[in-house]
């Protein structure tokens, strides 16, 4: 029995809530609860679809989870969703894709001149989350 659209919704604002907590057994709990979705692909879809709205307005929880893949394993792969979502949002911010690359450990580098430009540009209001996810990768210590 396919799920409505609400339903899938609700599936979603469930997986934000427990996804912004920080919590492994949150998380674990999320996973479990979201066995009711017949779907391996909607579970996907939900959590995908989660963590998307998080990137625009929790950044210090997509940090979070990014640093701590294992989590939400083998359902979704967090570093994959994130690096595509910020390279979009770096790319229509005009830079280039030699400014930018992600290591092998999954981690966002930046040359000297993006890096500079990324610390003294003011963006929008709307981009203020992704550039404080991007700040946070740019402040990690290594």
């Amino acid at each position: 029995m396919p799920f409505s659209q609400k339903r899938i919704n609700q599936l979603t604002n469930i997986a934000i809530y427990l996804l912004k907590s920080e919590h492994p057994e949150d998380i674990s709990s999320l996973k479990d609860f979201l066995t009711i979705v017949p779907s391996r692909e909607k579970i996907k879809q939900i959590l995908i679809t989660a963590i998307n709205q998080l990137i625009d307005t929790e950044p210090q929880k997509i940090y979070w989870l990014f640093k701590n893949p294992t989590y939400l394993q083998p359902e979704i792969d967090i570093k994959i969703i994130v690096t595509q979502k910020l390279n979009e949002k770096l790319l229509a911010w005009e830079f280039k894709p030699e400014d930018i690359h992600f290591n092998e450990n999954g981690n966002l580098e930046f040359n000297a001149a993006a890096k500079d430009r990324l610390m003294s540009t003011n963006y929008s209001s709307d981009n203020y989350a992704v550039l404080k996810l991007v700040q946070l990768f740019l402040t990690e210590e290594i």
